[in-house]
């Protein structure tokens, strides 16, 4: 039975061995739920059953009744984390297999470099760097973690560790104590969101962070025109996180709004003079009915641009290919006809 439902080992009235391995084998969590006072094992039987386990799932290494060096090391392997339920004191591990399991666990999950000792041995400064790259290679945020203290790393260096750790995640640039504008252009340029962590903003850092997602322009402290244009370019709805006070001509104003609509036709919605804009972009609607969707054209730089359904800013010539493709005439004939008008309109 438990073969077919590893969850009832924890409630079976008698566990037995048998049972415990085919648990584990499929859950080496479960191994929290055997009970070795009921259970009259061997010590070949309790090492069997937990190395089954730690190689099942690693974090399976916290319910370890025994460690080993080999199920210690198949768990840091399995999970990274599982270093930090390592009993050391019990085990008689060399300097040279510790940094090993060191590096082992860390390239697993970076973050295990949270629960190393570094009392456990004599690490050379090249050893612990090693660890730490290990570390951030295989996640930036690792960065949080790395014994500053432990390492006396000349500039260089420390730019080399934070420089690997951001192009991983750029979100790490919040633990970047020491920044610099080439950090900084890492950073942003990998995760957007990181513009919230620069200390000292300057226009080319909030520029590369607008450009990839206009949204973050709600952090940037002082806002220009060209980071609020090239925010609006990439995310139209970035509209509503400009500070209109600082000082806009009302071309600037105008180009801003243009450049917005021209991104999604949608952020008309948060438009104060909205009925303006839409004179500007001769926006014609045809409101959705049970036969068709709602279409929105408008006029950019002399030519008509279309939006229906999930497909924005389309050109007169690919709307045309999608009138084609529609299966229901009804559509066909609102569209086609809705085309029509805007031709004759241009004629006049």
């Amino acid at each position: 039975m438990i073969k077919h439902n590893i969850w009832l080992l924890e409630c079976a009235k008698e566990q037995t061995y048998e049972m415990c391995i085919e648990a584990v084998t499929q859950n080496g969590l479960l191994l929290e739920d055997v009970r070795w006072s009921e259970l009259n094992l061997n010590k070949e039987q309790i090492y069997n059953l937990c190395l089954i386990a730690v190689k099942q799932n690693g974090e399976a290494l916290k319910y370890s009744k025994v460690q080993t060096k080999e199920i210690c090391l198949l768990a840091v392997k399995r999970y990274g984390l599982s270093i930090r339920d390592i009993k050391w004191e019990e085990l008689d591990f060399s300097n040279e297999e510790i940094y090993e399991i060191y590096l082992i666990a860390v390239s697993n999950t970076g973050l295990a470099l949270e629960y190393l000792s570094y009392n456990l041995l004599n690490l050379t400064q090249v050893q612990i760097e090693n660890i730490c790259i290990k570390a951030i290679e295989e996640t930036g945020l690792a960065l949080k973690y790395v014994p500053w203290n432990s390492l006396s790393l000349p500039e260089n260096r420390y730019n080399y560790l934070c420089k690997k750790a951001l192009e991983n995640r750029g979100f790490a640039l919040k633990y970047v104590e020491n920044q610099t504008e080439e950090l900084c252009l890492i950073a942003v340029r990998e995760d957007p969101i990181a513009l919230q962590f620069v200390k000292s903003q300057t226009e080319d850092i909030c520029i590369e962070a607008v450009r990839r997602n206009g949204y973050v322009l709600k952090d940037v402290n002082n806002q220009t025109y060209r980071m609020c244009l090239e925010a609006v370019k990439n995310n139209g709805r970035a509209l509503k996180y400009i500070k209109w006070d600082i000082g806009f001509t009302e071309e600037q104003k105008k180009i801003i709004h243009l450049e917005a609509i021209k991104q999604s036709a949608e952020v008309l919605d948060i438009i104060e003079d909205k009925e303006k804009y839409m004179k500007l972009i001769n926006m014609k609607i045809l409101e959705e009915t049970d036969e068709y969707m709602q279409l929105i054209a408008f006029k950019m730089d002399g030519k008509w641009l279309f939006n229906i359904g999930n497909q924005k800013n389309i050109t007169e010539e690919e709307f045309k290919k999608y009138i084609e493709s529609l299966y229901r005439k009804t559509e066909k004939i609102a569209y086609a006809k809705f085309l029509e008008q805007l031709e004759v309109s241009n004629s006049k």
